[in-house]
């Protein structure tokens, strides 16, 4: 985690809390996220109606902005946002900026 990160992301002992969260069975839930986005097919999966946002970091090395721009293609009312230099742990690593994406989305 810390190797796809900017150096100053993780506090002493936060990787401790997800080891932790792993152990007791979170790790599984968030492969199988990634393996079920290899098997989905446009056609079996319904359209998001609410409005949704996507928050993307542009140098995120876990998620390519095509699989971002693949779930806004599920979304009636889909914006996106990348936020230049973050990484897949944008809202540790610019958290006023995602804080303020999502304000302003909420309050469109």
């Amino acid at each position: 985690m810390q190797g796809s990160a900017h150096s100053d992301t993780f506090e002493p002992g936060a990787l401790d809390h997800y080891a932790e969260a792993w152990r007791r069975g979170s790790l599984a839930a968030m492969l199988n996220y990634y393996r079920a986005l290899r098997h989905r097919k446009k056609s079996e999966t319904p359209r998001i109606r609410v409005p949704s946002l996507i928050v993307w970091g542009s140098e995120d090395c876990f998620l390519e902005r095509h699989v971002m721009e693949a779930g806004l293609d599920l979304c009636a009312d889909g914006h996106f946002v990348a936020i230049d230099g973050a990484t897949h742990w944008l809202h540790l690593e610019q958290p006023d900026r995602v804080n303020f994406e999502i304000v302003s989305f909420f309050g469109r």
